[in-house]
């Protein structure tokens, strides 16, 4: 279970869209389902930043650039990824950061 402090700890990363990423993953991933979207713009351990949006490296969870900003009443990716046992958290709050900074916040 993922505290309250490193839940916002995580938003707040994942809202510095200015900063270049903090590492990139150069260790191979098997594809499980679909191949990534090319170009990839960034591999980190469990999640990569593709021309699509965010996806698991082996290709079997995608979300689309243009709803990297979304949430429901304070609810948004970093706290339902946080439901999930298989999510790398950190690693995703660094790829939604970085897709963020690709797909800026709709005015």
């Amino acid at each position: 279970m993922v505290s309250k402090a490193e839940l916002n700890s995580l938003n707040s990363h994942a809202q510095e869209t200015g900063q270049p990423p903090t590492y990139e993953s150069k260790e191979e991933v098997a594809i499980r389902g679909e191949a990534l979207q090319e170009p990839i713009h960034w591999n980190g351990r469990q999640w990569a930043v593709t021309s699509f949006g965010i996806e698991k490296r082996d290709g079997t969870y995608v979300i689309e650039g243009k709803r990297v900003w979304e949430e429901n009443h304070g609810h948004g990716w970093i706290e339902h990824m946080a439901e999930k046992d298989w999510v790398d958290l950190p690693d995703f709050a660094e790829a939604l950061r970085l897709a963020r900074s690709r797909w800026p916040k709709p005015a």
